[in-house]
């Protein structure tokens, strides 16, 4: 082994020039997830910029470099190996795959030796930085104290409406930090002497900063991809935001530094503290700790608690797939003959399995179908009274077009949007009222008294303490329900609405994507979903992924007004879509917290359909009352006896720390015609997609739905298995000790990081986990050559395929799950 002084002189940052050295840097921060703000909290595959190496390499590199676990204790494993969840021949065959024979040849012996090692793993830490090492020499953690002060730059700097007062304005995030460290004495104060003075003689570019610190630290240059990392890993969660930052600058066709500029002041920290605090013995313990992160990928022997815990981890997807393909073993050859009266239109959302299920039950003459919950119309949305939009559509695009809410009457939009207005201002005055600096005292003694039956009535459950999705559906006909306006004048000014032409591309895309192209039922219901809940900073997360983590609801008004168009109806004729007079499009909203539907703009309903609506209605309250008692069976603490009202103090409750699961126990991705699944209970696990590739010349959609709405569940499903292997690195620690910073996100208590993910009660129940670690199956009923085909033209997606971050099957003309896709192209059978 090589020691510190011989790795030293092999080679180093000076022999890197600065697009090399560029090139390094951006090499790590691509390691590095991006985090959106809880305003529209959208799931993120965590392990992003990973998908290049298979899960268990990454997983191992993951364990060495920053500590991060990919799996649960063994404990978990073992149970559900004792409780027949885990086969003895799911073992053999993971063993087999992982290339773990050699160390393993007896399954009896294994089986033994996992049990006696349940509560022994070795937690690995990784890594250590510079602040690590010191700390560890010193006893006095300055690894966190590094961290808190980082994290409070960020806060500060990042601040979006929750800070009265605001800091000194420059133009990078770099230049920021240098300015305020420059001045601050809190670092000095604690210990780090004359940092102020070596902040100031930094150079003003950050790439030159990080060259300068990197070989201050003398990093090896074997070792500096490790190294930068581990050291991201550890301001993980405003290192995300920064992250976010440059996605979306990258969306925008613009120049990404964020990240960057954030990785410039974590090195400038480890080389500055380095300076103050370094001796004799932290040199040496340094010294050691670069020999270490040099000779990283040198160290491949694994402990055996980490070795045993990858192969139950293996074991426990494969049985997962085996019990998948066991449900799709049967024939299911046809759908049902002729038109039915009702169409609806659901996002793919796994909650929308159950209310799908019951609700082909409850009215037989319906046909389901899922799509993306933003309906193929890639909107930014601006409410009335609102000067900004908000983004309704996936993260992996940038909105198309901007759409406006409006009431159709401009005398009742101007009256609206200025009430908004004066409500917002005298909100704003009120809030500087209660926050201000000497105004506080006054608004907590005599006036705080004014707000006592307010919290009674709210913590029984009697009012509620923010605003109801329910509040926007008014009366059945009334004209203060909103709607949107999707005109657009070419010869305008205005950007807002569609073109004719633009409303024809983007129906003729939707409903090609929906492959519903012909048999239209007299309605058509286009279902948008949202959460109803209260004081809870990540309820974005429980709204619709598709719609940027808001509801729904704008996409299904626009996608419902533009198809009744019938301009757009004339057009599509002459692209081979007809779609027949009698046929009426409605736009919907699943609320998914109480599975209550409603139904907008009704008064435009023609009187043909009254019949129609009458019945949907109470088959909607059918099927939400048996989605409720099947979904909710899920909580301990929910009265059966009395499910609806059980389920509506939930959702009003503010001490509610789980008032819905979410997409907790998503794992497969169905891509198929509903009536390959409609006869399967999916126990609302499966992301269901409408999809005919017979209709789709060229595959085209099939390509649309591998390189999106695939992606997409993959992010979901990795995000709630990365928050549940790993709630400290991927998720968000405990619900109860929030508190929201910057408007942005939330800490854990009053200081640290940012956190990222999902938080533990949304995973767990308090007794046994409700999410699973089982990787995304998903299922495609096409021609496998056509599968291969995509994949050979997207090396992005073979990648999450071929290293098994993604599951693959295909499906047969009778609706078995006929084959799997083992890498590289290939396939086999997955039939006896």
């Amino acid at each position: 082994m090589m020691n510190y002084q011989e790795i030293k002189n092999a080679a180093s940052v000076n022999d890197l020039s600065n697009a090399e050295l560029e090139n390094k840097l951006r090499k790590a921060t691509k390691k590095i997830a991006p985090l959106w703000p809880l305003e529209r909290f959208t799931a993120v595959n965590p392990y992003l910029g990973m998908s290049h190496q298979r899960f268990q390499e990454a997983a191992i590199d993951l364990a060495q470099t920053a500590g991060i676990k990919s799996t649960l204790p063994l404990a978990f494993y073992v149970k559900k190996y004792e409780a027949g969840v885990i086969k003895s021949t799911d073992i053999t065959r993971a063993i087999e795959e992982l290339d773990f024979s050699n160390d393993i040849k007896d399954l009896d012996a294994f089986v033994l030796d996992l049990k006696a090692n349940v509560g022994r793993e070795v937690t690995n830490k990784g890594l250590s930085t510079f602040a690590d090492t010191v700390s560890q020499v010193k006893k006095e953690d300055w690894s966190r104290f590094m961290t808190d002060r980082i994290s409070s730059f960020a806060a500060a700097h990042y601040d979006v409406n929750q800070a009265n007062w605001k800091g000194k304005s420059v133009s990078n995030l770099f230049e920021a930090w240098k300015f305020e460290a420059s001045i601050d004495r809190t670092a000095e104060i604690m210990g780090l002497k004359g940092f102020r003075e070596i902040v100031k003689e930094l150079p003003d570019n950050a790439l030159n900063a990080c060259r300068l610190a990197l070989q201050q630290l003398e990093i090896p240059l074997q070792g500096i991809n490790p190294y930068l990392f581990k050291l991201l890993t550890q301001h993980s969660g405003w290192a995300a935001h920064a992250a976010r930052i440059d996605w979306e600058s990258q969306l925008n066709g613009q120049a990404e530094h964020e990240l960057l500029d954030f990785l410039a002041i974590c090195l400038i920290w480890e080389a500055t503290m380095m300076q103050c605090l370094a001796d004799e013995a932290s040199s040496e313990a340094w010294k050691k700790q670069c020999t270490l992160i040099a000779m990283k990928d040198k160290h491949k022997t694994l402990p055996k608690g980490f070795m045993y815990a990858l192969i139950m981890q293996q074991a426990y997807d494969m049985a997962s797939q085996k019990r998948l393909i066991a449900e799709f073993s049967g024939e299911n050859t046809t759908a049902k003959p002729g038109t039915p009266t009702v169409q609806a239109l659901f996002c793919i959302d796994v909650r929308s399995e159950i209310f799908r299920r019951k609700l082909e039950k409850s009215y037989p003459d319906i046909e389901t179908m899922g799509f993306a919950g933003f309906f193929g119309f890639p909107i930014s949305f601006q409410k009335i009274g609102r000067s900004t939009t908000q983004p309704q559509c996936p993260v992996l695009l940038k909105p198309a077009f901007e759409i406006r809410e409006s009431y159709n009457d401009a005398n009742l939009d101007k009256e609206i949007a200025a009430d908004t207005i004066i409500k917002k201002d005298l909100m704003q005055v009120w809030r500087t009222f209660k926050n201000g600096a000497v105004s506080c005292f006054s608004f907590v003694s005599p006036l705080g008294l004014f707000y006592l039956p307010k919290l009674i009535t709210d913590s029984f459950g009697f009012t509620k303490p923010a605003g109801d999705l329910k509040n926007a559906i008014k009366a059945e006909g009334s004209k203060s329900e909103s709607g949107v306006n999707i005109s657009k004048q070419a010869d305008t000014f205005d950007n807002s609405g569609l073109l004719l032409e633009e409303q024809l591309n983007l129906a003729e895309g939707a409903l090609r994507a929906m492959s519903l192209t012909d048999g239209f039922a007299k309605m058509v219901l286009i279902v948008g979903h949202g959460a109803n809940m209260v004081n809870n900073p990540h309820a974005a997360a429980y709204d619709c992924g598709a719609c940027g983590g808001h509801a729904g609801d704008a996409n299904a008004k626009v996608a419902a007004a533009v198809l009744n168009n019938l301009d757009v109806r004339t057009g599509l004729k002459s692209r081979g879509i007809v779609i027949p007079d009698t046929t009426h499009f409605v736009a919907c909203l699943h609320e998914t917290t109480t599975d209550h539907m409603a139904i907008y703009q009704e008064s435009a309903i023609p009187r043909h359909l009254s019949s129609t609506i009458k019945a949907l209605k109470k088959a909607f309250y059918q099927a939400g009352f048996a989605t409720r008692t099947e979904r909710f069976g899920r909580f301990k603490d929910v009265k059966l006896t009395d499910i609806n009202q059980s389920i509506a103090n939930r959702s009003k409750d503010w001490s509610q720390l789980r008032p819905e699961w979410g997409l907790a126990g998503c794992s497969n991705f169905i891509v198929a015609p509903r009536h390959r699944s409609s006869d399967h209970n999916l126990g609302g696990k499966s992301f269901l997609h409408t999809y005919d590739w017979k209709k789709d010349q060229g595959f085209a959609v099939l390509e649309t739905i591998m390189t999106a709405p695939m992606v997409v569940t993959s992010w979901i499903n990795l995000q709630y298995f990365g928050s549940t292997v790993d709630n400290k690195q991927f998720g968000s620690g405990n619900k109860t000790l929030h508190n929201i910073t910057s408007g942005i996100g939330v800490i854990e208590g009053n200081s640290g990081d940012l956190r990222v993910g999902l938080p533990e009660q949304a995973v767990h129940d308090g007794v046994e986990f409700q999410h699973e670690p089982i990787r995304l199956s998903v299922v495609i009923e096409a021609p496998m050559e056509a599968i291969n085909n995509v994949l050979h033209k997207n090396i992005n997606i073979k990648q999450l395929c071929d290293n098994e971050w993604i599951y693959l099957f295909a499906m047969n003309e009778k609706g078995q799950i006929s084959h799997q896709y083992g890498g590289d192209r290939e396939w086999k059978s997955t039939l006896a």
